[in-house]
């Protein structure tokens, strides 16, 4: 592994240093314009593959927006076969003919530009959590015609673009989920499928095409709206199935039954035993035989009441067993037994950090972490005050590299540090520590968030964005009283609880982008806001309570419902505001006149000038004075019925001009009537 050592400055070289892994280059995250400089680096020559990370701190610094990657800095680094720029600012990405690997996960790519006439060598293809892609772009994914890996989960999907898998005749990995696909035609999918995740999505049925995937080994549709399955078509799709992952759907008991009994005799798992999360239940459902459904697809019968009666007898004689065996076992070996056990756990590999160039922040590859299994050991130098865990860039498994829970034990085994970072991974749970500062989970399957109710916490910045399980913000993390930034993006919320923030007076930006959320009590949010970003939700009206946010400079209420906004109350209550960003509402042009005028009055922006996307329009919407609202919002004005009859009488002058022309044609050449009768003849009479 390298790691860049400084920040380069305009017109020097990025360099790396020497680490473990000799052919990956680790470098600095930097503000790339190729209009106003070409970077340089310094790269060993064995090195092959560049990966780009940010100051662990300070992640909005836009020194370190990367927001493009293309043939010049592809060329600059001498054309590696193997690139990861992850959470980071890419907007457009070019991808070279040479590139193998490339890991572009939770960036803002709206542009993938390829050539037509281009072969490509792209074999891994991460897109995961790249929200903004419009249908366009993902249809040029078509021509990387030998990628073997693609991940498209949480990329904001309705539909698959026509003729999108036609000719990826090599694709083994297709990862979809967290999208919206209420319907998949499985007949369009690549039949050298080996893994196909449609996990998180809204398909209520599937059709399943016989000797489809003759090489497919997993198929999941877990969290869906199924609720039959016909495994003996879905076996003659896939005949070399071996999982079969079913929970979280809504199928009946009786019909599970089935399911199970057939997969079982078809020797098909339906839930994979080496992933704690597929075992985990949510509060609306339960267990049957290991797969998780919900309640009301379990009504009492007289048969559950014989088994609840056989279970509680033979978990008395398990018990009465147990303590027996218990005492016998520490009446013969007592607390040699227990500490040889421990001593046994706690023989595992040791964990080291990765080389790099920040000597408070500890780069530790993602381990499979279960403590019933094992009690981790970690080599950590002194002063590391801060733990970021990272996949490697190569893996072959992602059991290998799930870290299912963070809690207190792996907490004390890293030497309690203040931050902690785990993204992109399998968490399904977290329990914070006291002395945790900052905590970012993005990207993850959280379920549940542990607090203790007699205990104070130094937490000041959460990020828990894109946990779509999560799914309603717990009430645990009012305990959080610190906090001065809370991100949670994504996450499928629907209801903001009263007082969850009550407590929270030293919240400064509060980010709930893209959820379900329509209504807000903005007089229960702190007033020590100075961002709060509300974009991308169903609210179709606010409150402003009058002087509630003294400190607020940035309010953003983008793609909402709204279709008025008083401006003389929002700046009421917060009379420091200098960026409302209202864009992509359906606000009538008129309403949009007004609040505009009284925005530039006020001296308040409506967009911000430094975020591409704010200025950019989807299909179906108009850019009125810098921000897009939909057509329907401009009615027909005096200008529209000008040039409408204008169009008209121009239509009317083409029509006239063709009948007069067409008369002086018909005079000037028409056929005489005489060998118009002749034709008109019957063939005996012609002769």
């Amino acid at each position: 592994m390298y790691r860049a050592t400084t920040r380069a400055a305009e017109g020097s070289a990025h360099r790396c240093i020497a680490g473990s892994e000799a052919f990956v280059c680790e470098l600095q995250s930097f503000h790339y314009d190729p209009e106003e400089n070409i970077p340089l680096f310094h790269l060993p020559k064995h090195v092959n593959a560049i990966r780009f990370v940010k100051t662990f701190y300070g992640r909005q610094d836009e020194e370190q927006q990367l927001n493009s990657y293309d043939g010049l800095l592809h060329k600059q680094l001498n054309s590696p076969i193997a690139i990861e720029i992850a959470r980071n600012s890419l907007e457009r990405i070019e991808i070279p003919s040479n590139l193998e690997y490339a890991d572009f996960k939770q960036n803002e790519i709206k542009e993938i530009y390829a050539a037509s006439n281009q072969s490509y060598a792209l074999r891994f293809l991460n897109l995961y959590a790249n929200t903004d892609m419009r249908q366009l772009t993902i249809a040029n994914i078509s021509k990387f015609v030998n990628l073997e890996t693609l991940y498209l989960g949480l990329c904001n999907m309705y539909t698959i673009p026509e003729g999108l898998f036609d000719n990826m005749d090599r694709l083994k990995v297709l990862d979809l989920r967290g999208n919206h696909f209420s319907q998949i035609d499985l007949s369009r999918f690549p039949p050298s499928l080996t893994e196909l995740l449609l996990e998180d999505n809204r398909i209520v049925s599937l059709n399943f095409p016989t000797d489809r995937f003759p090489m497919l080994t997993e198929l999941n549709v877990e969290d869906n709206f199924i609720n039959n399955v016909d495994v003996s078509a879905l076996l003659a799709m896939a005949p070399k199935l071996k999982l079969f992952a079913v929970g979280h759907n809504p199928i009946k008991r009786a019909q599970l039954v089935s399911i199970l009994d057939e997969l079982v005799r078809r020797n098909v798992a339906y839930y994979n035993t080496e992933l704690p999360k597929d075992s985990e239940c949510l509060a609306d459902e339960r267990k049957f035989r290991g797969v998780c459904i919900p309640e009301s697809s379990f009504p009492l019968e007289a048969g559950d009441w014989v088994e609840i009666v056989l279970l509680v007898g033979l978990l008395i004689v398990v018990l009465v067993g147990g303590v027996f065996f218990a005492v016998k076992l520490w009446a013969k070996f007592g607390l040699f037994l227990l500490l040889n056990c421990v001593v046994g756990r706690a023989e595992l590999n040791t964990h080291k950090c990765l080389a790099g160039s920040e000597t408070f922040v500890c780069t530790l590859p993602s381990f499979h972490y279960n403590p019933e299994d094992n009690i981790p050991k970690f080599d950590l130098p002194e002063g590391v005050n801060a733990i970021q865990f990272v996949r490697p860039l190569y893996y072959t498994s992602m059991l290998d590299t799930t870290i299912s829970m963070y809690d207190a034990l792996l907490h004390k085994q890293l030497n309690s540090p203040k931050a902690i970072e785990i993204i992109f991974n399998r968490l399904t749970m977290i329990e914070i520590p006291p002395n945790l500062e900052y905590g970012d989970f993005m990207i993850n399957l959280i379920q549940k968030i542990y607090v203790s109710s007699n205990q104070s916490y130094a937490l000041r910045y959460l990020n828990l964005s894109a946990n779509h399980r999560l799914r309603s913000i717990s009430t645990n993390i009012s305990r959080f009283e610190n906090l001065e930034t809370l991100y949670m993006r994504y996450c499928g919320i629907r209801i903001v609880p009263g007082g969850i923030f009550e407590n929270m007076n030293r919240l400064k930006r509060l980010d709930l982008t893209g959820n379900d959320i329509k209504q807000i009590d903005l007089s229960r949010i702190p007033p020590s806001l100075t961002a709060l970003l509300v974009k991308d939700n169903g609210f179709k009206n606010f409150q402003f309570p009058s002087g509630r946010f003294p400190l607020l400079t940035e309010l953003n209420v983008e793609d909402n419902l709204l279709n008025n906004v008083d401006v003389s109350a929002i700046l009421a209550m917060a009379p420091k505001l200098k960026l409302f960003a209202i864009a992509h509402n359906p606000i009538k042009r008129a309403q949009l006149v007004s609040i505009l005028d009284e925005l530039d009055r006020r001296n308040v922006a409506y967009y911000n000038m430094e975020v591409p996307e704010d200025s950019e329009c989807l299909a179906n919407e108009r850019k009125f004075r810098g921000v897009c609202i939909p057509e329907s919002s401009f009615p027909l004005e005096a200008g529209d019925w000008v040039e409408i009859v204008l169009l008209v009488g121009l239509l009317i002058v083409v029509l006239v001009g063709i009948v007069f022309g067409g008369v002086k044609l018909w005079k000037k050449y028409h056929p005489s009537w005489e060998v118009v009768n002749y034709f008109n003849r019957q063939p005996q009479e012609r002769c």
